[in-house]
């Protein structure tokens, strides 16, 4: 009797936070989180963490320690920086959160989050997609050429920064490098699917998309289908509530979250 009491509250009373894990699972809770207020969250129960936008380069939500170890991280982000995006996973791995994604999850977050802990939900109609990583010069470690016969990416130097020599910027790239390797080893993945498409349909249309450009610009993302990685990320259990059913439905999404004018989607059928 409680329990529906609260229900009926939480339907009709404003509240700040997610709503309680322990009562609602996954579409829910994303339910939930879409009225939250604050983008960025822990609800008052602690099993909750809301995370919905941009992942800055230097970003501190020190309130990310206070989930509860097998709590949920609701995340909706068009990417960002792995400075940042790598810290947030690890902390997810140690807390053996589950990660569940709604709406879209590009970039960074699909690099980073998507395979952040040991599970991840995809709730009904969202999209992961990703776009390749910057050029990257010549570090040791370095593990895949930006030269690729399939997708026409083209080398380049990687930018400078006035602020600082150059030198000093590719060392710092380079560190960064090594850092995502061992992000990527910790978890028994082979980082080749953040650089390019992986499944046999966007691997073609990625390679057709190079060839006219003469290059694959970053503004190009590609999905991947479940069904085509279910033996590619042994260590983490993905699950899919319903995969977007063609290419028209997948640009209606990004018309509705407007998106749709600054990035061009390859689906994976």
């Amino acid at each position: 009797m409680r329990s529906h009491l609260h229900l009926a509250l939480l339907l009709i009373w404003p509240f700040r936070y997610c709503a309680s894990a322990a009562e609602y699972q996954d579409e829910l809770i994303v339910g939930y989180c879409r009225n939250s207020p604050q983008l960025i969250a822990l609800s008052d129960d602690r099993m909750v963490f809301r995370f919905d936008g941009f992942i800055e380069r230097k970003l501190n939500i020190g309130t990310l320690d206070g989930l509860r170890d097998s709590g949920y991280f609701v995340v909706r982000s068009p990417g960002g920086y792995f400075e940042s995006a790598g810290p947030i996973a690890d902390v997810l791995r140690k807390k053996k959160a589950k990660v569940v994604i709604y709406d879209y999850c590009l970039s960074a977050c699909a690099n980073y989050f998507f395979v952040a802990s040991g599970e991840t939900r995809v709730s009904g109609k969202a999209i992961v997609a990703w776009h390749g990583e910057p050029p990257m010069p010549n570090c040791p470690n370095c593990p895949y050429p930006r030269r690729s016969p399939e997708t026409s990416i083209r080398p380049e130097r990687p930018p400078t920064k006035k602020d600082a020599p150059p030198d000093e910027y590719l060392n710092e790239i380079c560190r960064l490098n090594d850092v995502r390797n061992e992000f990527f080893s910790k978890r028994e993945i082979d980082s080749r699917f953040i650089f390019e498409p992986q499944s046999p349909y966007t691997k073609k249309m990625a390679g057709v998309i190079g060839q006219g450009m003469g290059y694959l610009d970053r503004s190009v993302f590609w999905m991947w289908n479940p069904r085509y990685y279910a033996s590619y990320f042994k260590s983490i259990k993905i699950t899919y509530r319903s995969y977007p059913a063609d290419e028209l439905e997948v640009d209606e999404m990004l018309q509705r979250w407007q998106i749709s004018s600054s990035i061009r989607m390859i689906y994976d059928p």
